[in-house]
C-alpha cells in the first residue's frame, strides 16, 4: 500500500514536469487577463486620513491645567464611543450635508473606516473614494462636523485634529502586482489541478515499472511494436 502511493506520487511528479509549459502559459495566460481587467476596468480608490486627539474634558474647560492617569484612561474609553457614532446616520447625514458632495449617509458609511491607534486616545478616520479630493473633503469633515455632533451626544467631551487629510496621489487599490502576482499563481494552480486530475484517472500503463508495481512481480519480457513500411 505505501508503496504504490510513493510510485503514485512519483508518476504525479513526473506528469507535472512533463507539462511544465502548459502550466507557465495557464499562469501567464491568466496574470494577463487579471491585468488588463484591473488596468482597463476596476476602478480605483483613494485613501485620505485624518488624525483626531479625543479627550473627556470639553474644550472650553480651563479649571484644570493637568492631565492625570484618570483623564487619560476616561479619554481612551471614549475613541470606541467616537468610532462607533461616526458611523451612525445622525451623524453622517450631516457630513454629506457639509462636504458639498454628491453622496448620501448610506455611500459615505461604506467609504470610512475608524480606528484607535494603539490604544491611545487617538482616533484614526480613513475614508477610501473614487475621486482623490473626496476622500480629503469626506474624510476632514468628518472629522470637524462629525466631532461637532458627537460632542452633543456625548456631551463632557472634546477632539481636536492632529492631523488634517491631504488628497492622495496615487489610489490606494486596487493594487496591479499583487492582483497580477495573485493571477500567476491561480493560473498555475489550475493547470497543475488539471494535470493532477488527469494523471489520476489516467488506467493505461505507461512504463515498466508501473507494471511491475501493479502485478507485485518482475516484468519478464517485452513485446515491441514494429511498424511496417507502407507499400
Amino acid at each position: 500500500m505505501g508503496e504504490n502511493y510513493e510510485i503514485d506520487i512519483m508518476k504525479l511528479l513526473r506528469a507535472l514536469r512533463k507539462y511544465w509549459p502548459w502550466t507557465v502559459v495557464s499562469a501567464v495566460a491568466c496574470a494577463l487577463f487579471v491585468f488588463v481587467w484591473t488596468y482597463f476596468f476596476s476602478a480605483p480608490m483613494y485613501r485620505a486620513e485624518a488624525v483626531v486627539y479625543i479627550s473627556n474634558r470639553v474644550a472650553y474647560d480651563t479649571s484644570r491645567n493637568s492631565v492625570n492617569i484618570v483623564d487619560v484612561d476616561a479619554s481612551k474609553q471614549l475613541v470606541p464611543v467616537y468610532s462607533s457614532l461616526i458611523l451612525t446616520n445622525a451623524v453622517l447625514d450631516k457630513v454629506a450635508e457639509a462636504s458639498g458632495l454628491p453622496y448620501e449617509a448610506k455611500q459615505i458609511s461604506r467609504f470610512i473606516t475608524t480606528e484607535q491607534i494603539d490604544d491611545t486616545a487617538v482616533l484614526r478616520i480613513a475614508v477610501a473614494a473614487p475621486v482623490a479630493e473626496d476622500a480629503a473633503v469626506l474624510a476632514n469633515t468628518t472629522a470637524i462636523t462629525g466631532i461637532t455632533e458627537i460632542t452633543k451626544i456625548a456631551p463632557g467631551s472634546s477632539a481636536y485634529i492632529i492631523d488634517a487629510a491631504e488628497a492622495p496621489a496615487e489610489p490606494y487599490s486596487p493594487s496591479l502586482p499583487k492582483r497580477v502576482a495573485l493571477g500567476f499563481l491561480i493560473g498555475a494552480f489550475i493547470a497543475a489541478a488539471i494535470i493532477v486530475v488527469r494523471e489520476m484517472f489516467d488506467t493505461k500503463v505507461n512504463s515498466e515499472e508501473e507494471l511491475s508495481g501493479i502485478i507485485g512481480a518482475p516484468v519478464l519480457g517485452v513485446i515491441g511494436q514494429q511498424r511496417l513500411p507502407v507499400q
